[in-house]
């Protein structure tokens, strides 16, 4: 995908490489293209250990790029000196997966949401404090919460903190990586509604990184689906769980549960979907990397890498299989309603 005009973030033939030894690599992230426009959520999904975190740490810059390039507001990241990096930081933000290892404990709630406006030199004194105890108002604390450590808090309202955090400094761009995962179902619910009312409020950007389908689909306007560290499929997030094409991601569909299904049929589809283990990173298979478990490979599937092909224009659908054309249509049980 070449980048989009309109997009607050490009992201380019994205690769990230990690040394085993002296003589082996793991290829995290092999050429993912995406971008997001201002105020919109792209969900990205799959199966854990696929890259999506990684690739979230690239975005940020936490990791460096093999090749391809990352590009914020139209300036590119990879290319920026410390300092620069640091300033455009201001914009750009993330929750991480557990708030009990991305807060310091021995801080107290108040210092960790002013600490991004220290950084910045947005804010000092009275005005600090009060856009502090604001903020901690909106994510449902209260300004009485700013004087506690994390250690005092439930898991819930850890995250609320780290939300707080990200949102301070008012970023076009905030990274959630598997921002509710670790928390109770009930908690979940509350935070995936606290995050669409502050998305509604400051027209931020969200990349969300999960592997909850039906999380990303209640909260995404797109979504990017990886698998081994590429993009298998991407699409508005309607047409992709109405109809999705790439046999991967059927079988996540599949997987969602849904009360008006019983699980021994539900669990039938999605073992006859996804059959086997997801392949080693150390040792990738060639051609399409999902040939190993897929029902409809064929030959060219296990020499040739299918590349991103547009289903659709108007809903920027796309899809990486060389036979999605002549797949039937997904049974009704691997339909979303």
């Amino acid at each position: 995908m070449s980048a989009n005009g309109s997009a607050i973030l490009n992201v380019d033939e994205a690769v990230v490489k990690f040394w085993v030894d002296r003589e082996r690599t793991i290829t995290a992230v092999n050429g993912v293209s995406l971008h997001i426009a201002a105020g919109e959520t792209l969900g990205l999904v799959g199966e854990s250990g696929c890259g999506k975190s990684t690739l979230g740490r690239a975005i940020l810059r936490l990791v460096e790029l093999y090749s391809g390039s990352v590009s914020f507001l139209g300036k590119g990241i990879g290319s920026l000196a410390r300092r620069d990096l640091r300033h455009l930081r201001r914009d750009l933000a993330v929750v991480f997966q557990d708030p009990r290892g991305s807060l310091d404990p021995r801080m107290r709630v108040g210092d960790i949401v002013a600490e991004p406006l220290r950084v910045h030199r947005l804010a000092s004194g009275a005005e600090l404090d009060r856009r502090v105890s604001s903020l901690l108002e909106q994510v449902g604390l209260g300004a009485e919460y700013a004087k506690r450590r994390p250690t005092e808090l439930s898991g819930g309202q850890q995250q609320r903190v780290g939300i707080a955090r990200a949102l301070v400094t008012k970023p076009r761009l905030v990274i959630l990586d598997e921002p509710v995962s670790a928390l109770d179902v009930s908690v979940q619910a509350q935070v995936i509604n606290l995050l669409q009312g502050l998305q509604r409020e400051l027209g931020a950007a969200f990349l969300f990184i999960a592997h909850n389908l039906a999380v990303v689909r209640h909260l995404s306007d797109r979504v990017a689906v990886m698998y081994l560290g590429e993009i298998v499929e991407e699409g508005s997030s309607h047409g992709l769980f109405a109809r999705p094409r790439h046999p991967y991601t059927r079988g996540l569909v599949a997987s969602v549960l849904r009360p008006d299904l019983e699980a021994p049929a539900r669990l039938e589809e999605v073992a006859r979907l996804t059959p086997g283990e997801v392949p080693s990173m150390l040792d990738p298979p060639t051609g399409c990397k999902y040939h190993t478990r897929c029902i409809y490979v064929q030959d060219i599937c296990r020499i040739e890498r299918p590349l991103l092909e547009e289903v659709a224009t108007a809903s920027e659908h796309r899809v990486a299989c060389h036979f999605w054309k002549s797949i039937p249509d997904p049974i009704p049980i691997a339909r979303a309603r």
